[in-house]
């Protein structure tokens, strides 16, 4: 909790202290920009002067009571963020299908339709679909294909975890946002995307 101390003189009722983003915890460096709300407890204590002399006085930020206390407050803030201009990108590798095998996503046919793409941090970036022949995917916003080659690599297998067909490694077909590949019917494609998650940086 950011905090600053020391003594102030002032005339007024206001005092403010800039707390940049960057000492407000993030617990996922790629949600950096994220909107969240931020709870605020300010106490102070001062010394007010007064005709009998100085008196000790205490406030707190102003807001709602915490519980029910009749002292205790707090403040709520939206944080939000400016753009500066800088893009960062994040490399992730990415696996396409619902259906988790010791940790390896796979794209179970017998349950079809549109399946999510799983980032190794945990985020979906999209979603994958088969259908007549064709395996279809799209990101979701800030997240696309990395640069790096094979772009996608299909699997086929009859079980998760047992032997393989190699189907399909390389760039795919890509129209209005909208990427595919033709492949034939296998029950689970392993689905592999080599992604970057890439969002503006403030300061």
């Amino acid at each position: 909790s950011p905090s600053k101390s020391g003594g102030y003189s002032t005339s007024t009722n206001d005092l403010y202290l800039t707390i940049p983003l960057n000492e407000i915890d993030r617990k996922n460096e790629d949600n950096a920009c994220e909107t969240k709300d931020i709870y605020i407890i300010a106490h102070i204590s001062a010394s007010v002067s007064t005709s009998e002399g100085l008196e000790e006085v205490s406030a707190w930020s102003e807001g709602p009571a915490i519980g029910n206390s009749q002292n205790v407050t707090y403040s709520t803030y939206t944080t939000c963020c400016r753009s500066t201009g800088e893009i960062k990108c994040f490399p992730h590798k990415a696996q396409g299908g619902n259906s988790n095998e010791n940790g390896i996503y796979y794209y179970d046919n017998n349950a079809g339709g549109p399946q999510n793409i799983y980032a190794n941090n945990g985020a979906v970036a999209g979603t994958v679909k088969w259908e007549s022949g064709v395996l279809s995917f799209s990101f979701d916003q800030e997240w696309m294909f990395s640069g790096e080659e094979p772009l996608l690599e299909i699997l086929g297998y009859d079980v998760p975890e047992g032997e393989y067909t190699s189907l399909f490694s390389g760039v795919p077909s890509s129209s209005m946002g909208i990427y595919s590949v033709s492949v034939p019917p296998a029950a689970y494609f392993l689905i592999n995307f080599k992604l970057q998650n890439c969002y503006i940086v403030n300061p």
